[in-house]
């Protein structure tokens, strides 16, 4: 067994030149040539659209699109490309401005991923589960699109990170400063794990593992939350050298302001993650959580995080813009959001697809890493049937409490072979609650009627760290060299096929987008409208349906539309499809083509029926008819 006394990882200024640099490597994949490619789907022009009206016009709360369509989703993601602009002083919306946040967001969870995966694993592991969000193909164009999709990513992440944080710094120690908790501090381990063998309490036992990894990352963290004092206070703790004095000097110092921040920014992300995308940013991270204390028989720590202050947050941010849509009876919006776009997309009104409809997306979504990542979540399941694990921290288990430290050691080493330390512990504790989420978050989708595989973005975060975990497990490392010389060969192997899908990412993704758009983009031609109709001159169209929003968005105007006859347009200019145009023309004698478009996912011919018009067709059918009562006028 490894020399569980050395502080595994040191942050030194290496670690953060490398992992500088995979960030600024995040950021070349996802802003190198954003905005070269037009907005030409439907989805991220409505997204779009929306952006326009807020930035352009400030329309913060309700904006439409069309004048008339409520948003399809909350607007955090809207709100952040408004910060944005007005931070950069931009006035209008682009391509490159409205993807901007999700490259944002992606680059940010990439980050927060390589922090979190430093702290539980050590360099190399945060190194490899940085490089497999590099390569993740999915990930990596999500990051590229101006979708919502990212932001939920982002915050749900954040939730399942500084949910663990909570749960280790509320039952495991606080970050030492260094080794120098000196002579008395390693005599107090020691008295504590006798104590741990004569029947100390649980929460104790769990607490002497051996010393927590010494890790200036998460430190820092905890500094940034006022943590501060309880670090300070908890390695006094430490000092003091008795075992039960010990256990209550980490408890004290780990109070609740330490604790509550990292209990509140869980419920502050989960209330962000509804407004990114629904109540489905909620649901899915807060039941992992439930389902993985459940599963531990945490059931202490289950009444604290679901305290009355962590949720009365969530519900505050969460339901703060659904709030604002009911008291202004804005009721077009919540029934859009909460009816159509969540329980009907999940209870089919949209369209419903086979169950095992993400198998293949599962898979095969950024392949070849997406292959292994199944793999890793069952090595992490699996450890809850080892014969001889007794589970990861049996707080309310009097039996597990009395085989003290010896046996939870023991546990350790059977989940994770070549492992028994305290950082092993902590690894096999977070990786279950990601496996857990994982699986919540297939069935819960696999289960909906409507899918799509955007759906699954959220998981490759916590996937990243999963895989990074389950290949350092089969890499010969200290003391475990013995195992199967092919195990040597995981990690390079693994690595490499993140630097490859980085590659096949920089070169494969700007071009996509391009030849995906094709000839699709009405940018030039609603250049052309623009240039022939005034701003303030009407403007309609008929036979588009409501919402051509990738026309809108290049025309940055309304575009209301025409029911009934064509001959009855009001005068103004008329936009229909070319297709359409033969079987109409014979009812508007009165329209006159203007223009006829040669791009866009469909043919368009923009017709004017002004007042010129108007007042010939007076002429030509009402003035006959005031000479035949003697109404007219002669030269005599």
């Amino acid at each position: 067994m490894a020399d569980s006394t050395v502080p595994p990882t040191t942050l030194r200024p290496v670690h953060i030149v490398t992992l500088i640099g995979i960030t600024a490597l995040a950021a070349l994949l996802t802003i190198h040539r954003l905005g070269e490619a037009d907005v030409c789907g439907f989805n991220e022009a409505v997204e779009g659209v929306f952006t326009q009206q807020m930035v352009e016009h400030g329309e913060l709360l309700f904006p439409l699109l069309n004048g008339r369509t409520p948003m399809y989703k909350p607007p955090l993601y809207h709100w952040t490309a408004t910060a944005i602009a007005h931070a950069a002083g931009i006035a209008h919306v682009t391509p490159f401005n409205l993807r901007l946040p999700a490259a944002l967001y992606a680059i940010a969870g990439i980050a927060l991923t390589m922090i979190f995966a430093f702290d539980l694993l050590g360099f190399s592991g945060a190194v490899l589960a940085g490089l497999i969000l590099c390569g993740s193909y999915q990930y990596i164009e999500q990051g590229r699109l101006g979708r919502v999709d990212m932001t939920l990513c982002f915050f749900e992440t954040l939730a399942l990170f500084s949910f663990f944080w909570w749960l280790a710094s509320h039952n495991l120690p606080l970050p030492d400063q260094g080794r120098g908790a000196g002579e008395s501090a390693s005599r107090g381990r020691n008295q504590a794990g006798d104590k741990a063998e004569e029947g100390v309490s649980p929460g104790e036992g769990l607490s002497d593992l051996g010393p927590p990894p010494r890790n200036s990352l998460r430190y820092l963290f905890a500094l940034a939350l006022g943590r501060q004092g309880a670090g300070e206070s908890a390695s006094r703790g430490r000092n003091q050298g008795a075992g039960e004095s010990a256990s209550r000097g980490r408890n004290q110092g780990a109070g609740e302001p330490g604790r509550d921040s990292l209990r509140y920014l869980f419920a502050i992300a989960l209330g962000l993650a509804v407004l990114a995308k629904g109540p489905v940013g909620a649901i899915l991270p807060a039941a992992a959580c439930g389902v993985y204390l459940i599963a531990e028989k945490r059931f202490a720590d289950l009444r604290r995080i679901a305290a009355p202050g962590p949720i009365v947050l969530t519900l505050a941010l969460g339901l703060s813009w659904y709030a604002a849509c009911y008291l202004s009876g804005r009721y077009a919006f919540l029934h859009r959001q909460l009816g159509s776009e969540n329980f009907g997309r999940f209870f089919g009104s949209l369209g419903a697809m086979a169950p095992w409809y993400y198998v293949f997306p599962l898979l095969f979504n950024s392949a070849p890493l997406s292959i292994f990542v199944p793999v890793a979540v069952a090595a992490a399941i699996r450890t809850y049937f080892s014969s001889s694990s007794e589970g990861l921290a049996p707080r309310e288990r009097p039996e597990a409490a009395n085989r003290g430290r010896a046996s939870l050691r023991a546990a350790a080493e059977a989940a994770i072979p070549g492992e028994g330390d305290f950082p092993a512990f902590r690894q096999l504790a977070a990786m279950r609650l990601f496996a857990i989420f994982w699986l919540v978050t297939v069935i819960f989708f696999s289960v909906a009627a409507y899918k799509r595989r955007s759906y699954l973005l959220p998981l490759w975060p916590a996937s990243a760290v999963m895989l990074a975990w389950f290949v350092l497990q089969l890499s010969p490392t200290g003391e475990s060299r013995d195992r199967p010389q092919s195990r040597g060969v995981v990690y390079p192997m693994v690595f490499a096929m993140a630097v490859g899908s980085i590659l096949f990412n920089f070169f494969f993704l700007p071009g996509k987008a391009l030849r995906d758009c094709g000839n699709d983009s009405f940018r030039p031609t609603a250049a052309a409208i623009n240039r022939i109709v005034g701003a303030a001159e009407p403007l309609y169209a008929y036979g588009l349906g409501d919402e051509p929003a990738t026309l809108i968005f290049y025309l940055d105007r309304n575009l209301p539309p025409l029911a009934g006859k064509l001959g009855d347009a009001p005068p103004g200019y008329v936009l229909i499809p070319a297709k359409i145009w033969p079987a109409e023309k014979a009812n508007a004698l009165d329209l006159t083509p203007v223009f006829t478009s040669t791009s866009g996912a469909e043919l368009l011919i923009l017709l004017r029926h002004g007042p010129a018009l108007a007042e010939r067709k007076w002429f030509r059918h009402v003035a006959p008819k005031i000479g035949s009562i003697g109404l007219g006028w002669s030269g005599g």
